[in-house]
């Protein structure tokens, strides 16, 4: 069985679905036995839980079922989704998209069928799919149909072609929704991967060319104190759309030594908000955020960009992502229904681009400092890249504007980590840095009209893992995914987290925040307590922990109380997860830094 192949990773169908090639397969037009049948919910109701990536070509994913033992649905021993028609939606809709490879030749039938307790069928919907055709949705209207005691089945046969063809191809998962939904806003979450939060004009950098995030603050909330939870980019995306330290997020994610705590829910943002009736996409620069690391959970679609391989050493002009990831983020608005509320996440790496700054040295140590006219050409060179991104989010904004979606759609921009530039002797992101603010502290700006005061800057510390369990609040939906925080300080939030400790963590480097006091500490004392009071020293150039011991002491209570909750670092290093990628997607690494 060939491998299936983009930017997010390779993915074997035959080791997943556990293809036996010694036995014989039944012909895929047979009836096989059915699966467990799923029950909605009365918003909207996904089959499972748990979904795989399917690549169809393009760099395009769509989620699909999986049964109990974690194996995709695409085989001829398997049956297609089955849905129970018990606590239907009002009016419900059935949505679904149909995939199919094209790199095989042959005809596939997609077929969804009514089938009675006493085996009676009825067909209705079908449609044949050839190469070149890659994901088309579609929808079909139960409303005013006899339900009553019926099964919904979504059934493939071969109509042309060999297994293979059969085999590369399957159904999203099918949704079943209210065809006229209960109105809720919108979200677009926007991740601009290694935005350092003083970078803007509305931070006071007078050389910034940031006009959109500028406006963004002025027409909402801006939080001048934000903490990514972690320094790179994997756990702080985790932690960010689960809405909680890595250590508490699915096994993919984190070290193979750690379990995960019982009862912990494992869902993110994403299916919380599908299981509420939104329609649900993703489009990133891939890499760390790939479905390889099950970023795609709870998605309906999920897309990364797709990156050629490259001579070691190369940097290549198309090594950018965010054209195209805003510009499918602005198509995919745009092919939607006119009232259906959605959620829309989108990152790039653009700002993370050091391709032409790094050595050739392999390996993953610190970077090594650069000379000052070295160092003035980077901090250009990232001055622009943050333009680019900034002029690209506009147009995205201007899409939501055309589409009259503005006024009732949360937007949130925010970045994973920063970047250090030589401010502490040190260089880039990640474990092998300490925590600094210019590591740390990442912009957070939200805007929702009507609903959130323009203009408003908070100061009170705040942390991203806080995002998540914000935007189910402010849309009407607290407490629908499990998420364990609280709400963002400053919002007026019931769950409103005030003036908590806010920590970031990189393998045993820790630091907590409570109000203008920052410590940072080593859970393994590789390295001596420093503290910082940030109102007086904002730069973090004078260490003051020998001058105050009690005050160490009371926030080395705070750090112990966070490795008491969280265990011992649960997160790898780049390097330990570089192996889990394809070679197209570790080139895209390579040259973003991570292999240096």
């Amino acid at each position: 069985m060939r491998l299936l192949r983009d930017a997010c990773f390779i993915l074997s169908l035959c080791a997943l679905a556990g293809c036996d090639h010694s036995a014989p397969a039944p012909p895929p037009t047979a009836t096989p036995a059915p699966l467990a049948a799923a029950v909605p919910t009365a918003a909207a109701a996904p089959v499972a839980e748990t979904a795989g990536p399917f690549d169809v070509g393009d760099g395009a994913r769509k989620a699909f079922l999986i049964d109990n033992d974690e194996r995709p649905i695409i085989n001829p021993f398997i049956e297609d989704p089955t849905l129970s028609l018990a606590n239907l939606p009002p009016d419900p809709i059935l949505t679904f998209s149909l995939g199919i490879a094209d790199d095989t030749p042959g005809t596939v039938r997609f077929e969804v069928v009514l089938r009675s307790a006493d085996g009676a069928e009825e067909t209705i919907f079908t449609r044949d799919l050839s190469p070149p055709a890659a994901w088309t949705d579609a929808s079909v209207a139960l409303g005013g149909r006899s339900l009553d005691g019926k099964t919904l089945h979504l059934r493939r046969s071969l109509v042309e072609g060999g297994l293979p063809r059969y085999f590369r191809s399957a159904f999203a998962i099918p949704t079943l929704r209210s065809a006229h939904p209960v109105h809720r806003p919108s979200v677009v979450l926007v991740s601009l991967d290694t935005l350092r939060a003083d970078r803007l004009g509305v931070a006071g950098y007078s050389a910034a060319h940031t006009p959109v995030l500028d406006q963004l603050a002025a027409s909402g909330v801006r939080y001048t104190n934000a903490y990514s939870p972690s320094l790179w980019t994997l756990p702080s995306h985790a932690s960010l759309l689960y809405g909680r330290f890595v250590s508490n997020i699915p096994q993919s994610l984190r070290r193979n030594d750690v379990p995960i705590p019982a009862g912990v829910p494992e869902r993110p943002i994403a299916a919380a908000l599908t299981d509420a009736g939104y329609r649900t996409a993703a489009f990133t620069g891939g890499g760390f955020v790939s479905q390889k690391f099950l970023f795609g959970i709870g998605f309906e679609s999920y897309w990364c960009y797709p990156t050629p391989p490259a001579p070691k050493g190369a940097c290549r002009p198309d090594r950018f992502d965010g054209p195209e990831v805003f510009k499918r983020a602005g198509d995919w608005l745009r092919q939607l229904p006119s009232q259906a509320p959605f959620f829309l996440f989108v990152h790039t790496y653009d700002q993370h681009d050091r391709c032409e700054f790094l050595s050739t040295a392999p390996g993953l140590a610190a970077w090594p400092p650069l000379p000052t006219d070295r160092r003035q050409a980077l901090l250009r060179h990232y001055d622009e890249l943050i333009s680019s991104s900034d002029e690209r989010l506009g147009n995205l904004l201007k899409v939501l504007d055309e589409l009259g979606r503005t006024p009732d759609t949360l937007v949130v921009v925010l970045s994973d980590h920063g970047e250090a530039f030589s401010e502490h002797g040190e260089r880039g992101h990640g474990c092998t840095v300490k925590p600094y603010e210019e590591v740390t502290r990442v912009p957070l700006l939200l805007r929702m009209p009507g609903r959130l005061p323009a203009g408003e800057r908070i100061d009170t510390p705040a942390s991203l893992i806080d995002v998540a369990p914000t935007i189910l609040s402010l849309v009407g939906l607290p407490g629908q995914s499990g998420l364990s925080g609280p709400s963002l300080p400053g919002l007026g939030l019931p769950d409103d987290a005030g003036a908590a400790p806010v920590f970031a963590f990189c393998d045993d480097s820790l630091t907590v925040r409570v109000g203008s006091y920052k410590l940072i500490t080593s859970r393994t004392g590789k390295f001596p307590d420093e503290l910082y009071d940030l109102a007086a020293d904002p730069q973090e150039r004078a260490n003051i922990a020998a001058a105050n011991p009690e005050r160490v002491a009371a926030l080395r209570k705070e750090t112990d109380a966070f490795w008491s909750a969280h265990g011992a670092p649960p997160t790898t290093s780049p390097a330990e997860q570089l192996d889990k990628l394809d070679p197209a997607t570790r080139e895209q690494l390579r040259q973003l830094g991570y292999d240096h």
